[in-house]
């Protein structure tokens, strides 16, 4: 599952695939990711990365872990725009995870110019609480 899991992490991003300890933290981060789901979604998601796998090899002869970086780019392309829902929601789960997984390597983050996440380093400053009862009563008013 590893396999296809960074082809499709690097194709969501963009990039080529990570090797050596690059590619080694990744799969720690993904299989952390994962862990930390219920066994019925990890079961449901280690099927819909059979799928990616497989569907890939109809399309091009070749699991989805084996295609070049233009091919798996466009494969996922073309998967977000399948005809059936379940394909589609594969994409978006698939994209939101190993995003996720992918940008939470300070290195990844850095070649975006981001500068890291903010809570706890910045001091951000709560705003006022909102005005509910002004709300309430421009919603009465409307009626």
């Amino acid at each position: 599952m590893n396999a296809a899991l960074v082809r499709a992490a690097a194709a969501f991003v963009g990039a080529p695939l990570p090797d050596g300890p690059r590619r080694e933290a990744l799969e720690r981060r993904l299989a952390a990711l994962i862990g930390r789901q219920p066994a019925d979604q990890r079961r449901l998601f280690a099927i819909g990365v059979v799928t990616l796998d497989l569907l890939a090899a109809f399309r091009y002869g070749r699991r989805f872990r084996a295609l070049d970086d233009v091919r798996a780019e466009a494969f996922l392309v073309a998967l977000s725009r399948a005809p059936l829902a379940p394909l589609r929601r594969l994409h978006a789960s698939l994209k939101l995870l190993l995003q996720f997984a992918w940008y939470l390597d300070p290195e990844a983050a850095a070649e975006t110019d981001y500068d890291g996440p903010w809570l706890g380093r910045v001091p951000i400053e709560a705003g006022p609480p909102p005005r509910l009862e002004a709300l309430r009563g421009a919603a009465e008013r409307s009626r």
